[in-house]
């Protein structure tokens, strides 16, 4: 190999390496800039006030207000039981339910009336006798002794006269008593008895109860209690009771009550720490002719929806927006520069996922419902508006559409 083929590859490389120091050399430096912190995301969440109406859920057993047990008065056979005094039956006031042997009581009210008679008729002898004994004595025939055992008679006859009618009001109740009325509208919930058996004084014989009105029992918490305005341990008059609405599954169909809540029992009970309302339906087995409102049975287990306070403004917000402290509830606000500021609220109730505040907000408000990196007063973020329907819908676990 020559001294210049051996030269030839050493000459393109040195070039190349010149070559690229001259690039890099006349390559412009890189301009150094401060680069803008990105600002950190506040979900946001508009305030709209609007009048609410608060309500109080519960659950109960219907029951009738009045029901009471029927028993004999006196002790004979059972002649006859009407058929509608069968368990389940409607009955009417004044309706002979149970007629019993009353033979033995027309005979004693016969002799007590016989009684009467005799009595009267020896009290009016009596007072006759005195009438005249009086006189003589007045005109001095008759002695002050004849006179005072004269006027003795007369005492002791007519007390006579009063005890026969006394047997004889006596004996009309014991024979009015082998039939044993309904004393109000109502149903038979049991019977007890049946033709040909003998009964004794205090023998049951059935059990019915009123259909006039149903009472549910709806326990409730001191502060459920707070949201109704209801008076402890009062009756509520008619025009300011809360209304009730009952509902529960009867015959496959979801079925509907008004009921009103007429007092509080007064009672907290000691076990549940609980407040117990009663609601009253009023003709619980329905209007006659009305086939459109389905019976309320006794026995029947319902939900009940109490309506409390009407509340003229109030923001419903998720829960987690609300932050407690010391006692006091504050939310985070986005003010028109974007930067969060703390506010004290009233919240009037909270109910699930959800709070309502009546006091703090004003319309248009944005509340803010994150909790940035470094939360603090004045913080500047960056507000992403979402639509209520859309938060109250996760928040309660509904898919959102």
């Amino acid at each position: 190999m020559t001294f210049r083929s051996a030269l030839t590859p050493l000459c393109i490389v040195t070039a190349g390496i010149v070559a690229s120091a001259a690039l890099v050399s006349g390559r412009p430096a890189a301009r150094v800039t401060g680069a803008e912190p990105a600002l950190p995301t506040a979900r946001v969440l508009v305030a709209r006030p609007e009048a609410v109406q608060l309500s109080v859920r519960s659950q109960g057993t219907v029951e009738p207000r009045t029901e009471t047990d029927l028993v004999a008065e006196i002790g004979a056979r059972v002649l006859r039981v009407s058929p509608s005094f069968e368990p389940g039956a409607f009955l009417r006031q004044g309706e002979v339910l149970v007629e019993l042997d009353g033979r033995d009581f027309e005979l004693d009210l016969d002799e007590a009336r016989a009684a009467l008679e005799r009595a009267a008729a020896e009290a009016e002898f009596a007072r006759a006798t005195l009438g005249r004994r009086e006189l003589l004595a007045a005109r001095g025939v008759a002695s002050a002794a004849i006179l005072d055992e004269a006027r003795r008679e007369a005492r002791v006859a007519e007390a006579r006269r009063r005890e026969a009618v006394i047997a004889v009001e006596r004996a009309e109740r014991d024979l009015d008593r082998t039939r044993i009325r309904a004393p109000f509208d109502g149903r038979v919930r049991s019977q007890s008895i049946d033709v040909g058996q003998f009964v004794s004084r205090g023998t049951p014989l059935g059990r019915i109860y009123s259909n006039d009105y149903a009472e549910v029992t709806l326990p409730i918490t001191d502060e459920d209690l707070a949201q109704l305005d209801l008076p402890l341990g009062a009756e509520v008059a008619a025009d300011d009771a809360p209304v009730a609405i009952l509902r529960a599954r009867l015959a496959g169909v979801e079925r509907e009550w008004t009921a009103r809540v007429v007092r509080t029992q007064g009672e907290i009970d000691p076990r549940t720490r609980m407040i117990q309302l009663v609601a009253r339906v009023s003709q619980p087995y329905g209007v006659p002719g009305d086939v459109s409102r389905p019976p309320l049975a006794t026995g029947l287990f319902v939900e009940a929806e109490i309506l409390g306070l009407r509340i003229a403004d109030a923001t419903r917000l998720p829960r987690g927006a609300v932050t407690e402290r010391d006692g006091d509830a504050f939310v985070w606000l986005a003010d028109p520069e974007n930067r969060l500021r703390q506010r004290q609220v009233e919240v009037v109730r909270v109910d699930g996922d959800s709070a309502w505040i009546s006091e703090g907000l004003a319309l248009g408000e944005r509340v803010s419902l994150s909790r940035p990196l470094g939360l603090r007063e004045g913080l500047l973020v960056r507000p992403v508006l979402v639509e209520e329907s859309l938060v109250m819908r996760a928040t309660s676990g509904e898919p959102a559409s």
